[in-house]
C-alpha cells in the first residue's frame, strides 16, 4: 500500500504543477485512490476503469502469458474484440519504448526484451520523457470542431443546453462501447440483464432522492417480472410503454421515472448566474443519470426511425396515424398532453415564430388520440414542478 500512496502523492504533485482544472484533478485523483475498489464517486466511475484498464495492460511487463491472456479477454469483453486486441498492442509497444522489461508479448514483430535501463531510468522519472518516448507510437487524436449552440431565447438558462450536458457525454460513451461490443447481436439473456440492472439502479435512487418509503426492490421486481421481447427494440417498446405503477407509494410508470431523470441533468443547472446559480461542474452527479442513460440510449438506438435497417433494407412503420377516427384522430398527427409551470411560459412564447425548435431533453411520449391526450393534461393539477429542489 506505500507504493500505492507515493502514486497517489506524485500524482496529485504532478496535476497541481500542470494546469489540470480543479474538477478534473480531484476526479482523477479520487480515481486512482479507489483504482479495484468502490468507486468513491459515480463522477470517477469511468475514469477509475480506465486507470486499471491501463494498469492491466501494463503487466506485460511482469506476467507470463496465461495470467496476461485473461488480462486481455477480460478487456476485450469491455470494450470489444478489435478494440481490445489494438489497445494490447499499444501497450506492448509502449512498453518497449519506455525501456522497461517486457516479460510476454503475443505480438509477432514486437519481442520480448529486458530493461534499456539509461532510458527506463529517464522515463521512471520524468512525465514528460515518458510521453515523448512513446509518441510515435501512440496515433493522433483527431480532434473535431466542437458544435457551437446559437443564440440563447430569452428565458433560457445559458447552462442549460443539450451540447454542454453530462447527459451527452455518457450517452456518448455508451453508444462507443456498445459499438465495440456488438451489443446488439448479444444474447437475450445478456441485454435483458444490462437492462435489468438499469431499470433496479433507476428506481432505487429515486427513491432516495424523493424521500419516498415505497418499496422499490418490489416495483422493480413486478416491473422486471413481464420483461419481453426477442431483441432490445422489443424489449424497449415494452420497457417505455409499460402502464406498471404504485400510485400509492408514490411511484409512477417506468417512462415518467426515466423522464425525471434526465430533467435532473439539465434542470438542476438552470439557476441563472447572481442568483444562487452554481456552475454545472460543481454539481453532483445525479445516481439517477447513469441508469437512465443506458435505458435512453436503448430507445434512441433501436427505435430511431433512421437506425430501423435488416439487411441494408430500410424497416416501415408497422403503424401510422391515417385520421381513421378509431385509431388515430387526425392523419399524420400524434397528440401530446401534460403540464406546464407558468413560469416557463415566457420561454415558449419568446420562441414563436423565431423559427427556431425546441429539442426535447428526454423522450417524448405522444399518441395517435386526441382524448388520450387530454387524459394526461387532467393529471397535471397540483403536480409540483420537477425543476424545482427538493421537488
Amino acid at each position: 500500500m506505500m507504493y500505492h500512496a507515493l502514486s497517489c502523492a506524485a500524482f496529485k504533485e504532478y496535476a497541481a504543477a500542470n494546469s489540470f482544472g480543479e474538477t478534473d484533478a480531484a476526479i482523477c485523483f479520487d480515481a486512482l485512490e479507489r483504482m479495484y475498489m468502490k468507486p468513491k464517486s459515480d463522477a470517477s466511475a469511468s475514469v477509475k476503469a480506465v486507470f486499471e484498464a491501463c494498469h492491466d495492460l501494463d503487466l506485460f511487463r511482469c506476467y507470463g502469458g496465461s495470467r496476461m491472456r485473461n488480462k486481455v479477454t477480460h478487456l476485450k469483453a469491455r470494450v470489444g474484440e478489435e478494440a481490445g486486441e489494438r489497445l494490447a498492442k499499444l501497450a506492448v509497444q509502449m512498453i518497449k519504448k519506455t525501456g522497461d522489461r517486457l516479460l510476454y508479448s503475443p505480438f509477432e514483430g514486437v519481442p520480448t526484451a529486458g530493461y534499456a535501463v539509461a532510458l527506463f531510468s529517464k522515463c521512471s522519472h520524468d512525465p514528460q520523457a515518458c510521453l515523448d518516448a512513446i509518441s510515435g507510437v501512440v496515433p493522433p487524436i483527431k480532434i473535431k470542431k466542437p458544435l457551437m449552440p446559437g443564440a440563447l431565447v430569452e428565458g433560457e438558462a445559458q447552462t442549460g443546453r443539450f451540447i454542454g450536458s453530462r447527459f451527452k457525454v455518457l450517452y456518448e460513451a455508451q453508444t462507443i462501447k456498445w459499438d465495440a461490443i456488438k451489443w446488439d447481436e448479444a444474447a437475450i439473456g445478456v441485454q435483458k440483464k444490462e437492462l435489468r440492472d438499469a431499470v433496479w439502479s433507476l428506481l432505487e435512487e429515486y427513491c432516495k432522492i424523493k424521500g419516498l418509503t415505497a418499496d422499490w426492490k418490489d416495483y422493480a421486481h413486478n416491473l422486471c417480472e413481464g420483461l419481453k421481447g426477442e431483441n432490445c427494440e422489443e424489449i424497449s417498446v415494452w420497457l417505455w410503454s409499460s402502464d406498471y405503477s404504485d400510485q400509492k407509494g408514490g411511484m409512477p410508470e417506468l417512462c415518467s421515472i426515466l423522464n425525471e431523470a434526465l430533467r435532473v441533468d439539465v434542470g438542476s443547472y438552470s439557476d441563472d448566474a447572481g442568483q444562487g446559480g452554481i456552475h454545472p461542474s460543481k454539481l453532483p452527479v445525479s445516481a439517477m443519470l447513469q441508469p437512465a442513460v443506458v435505458l435512453t440510449t436503448m430507445l434512441q438506438r433501436f427505435l430511431n426511425a433512421s437506425r430501423r435497417v435488416n439487411k441494408s433494407i430500410l424497416l416501415k412503420h408497422e403503424a401510422w396515424p391515417d385520421g381513421d377516427g378509431d385509431h388515430s384522430t387526425t392523419k399524420d398527427t400524434v397528440y401530446r398532453g401534460g403540464g406546464l409551470p407558468s413560469k416557463h411560459y415566457n420561454f415558449f412564447k419568446h420562441l414563436e415564430g423565431t423559427g427556431a425548435w425546441y429539442r426535447v431533453p428526454h423522450p417524448l411520449a405522444s399518441s395517435f388520440m386526441k382524448k388520450k391526450a387530454r387524459f394526461f393534461v387532467t393529471r397535471q393539477t397540483d403536480k409540483p414542478d420537477p425543476f424545482e429542489p427538493g421537488q
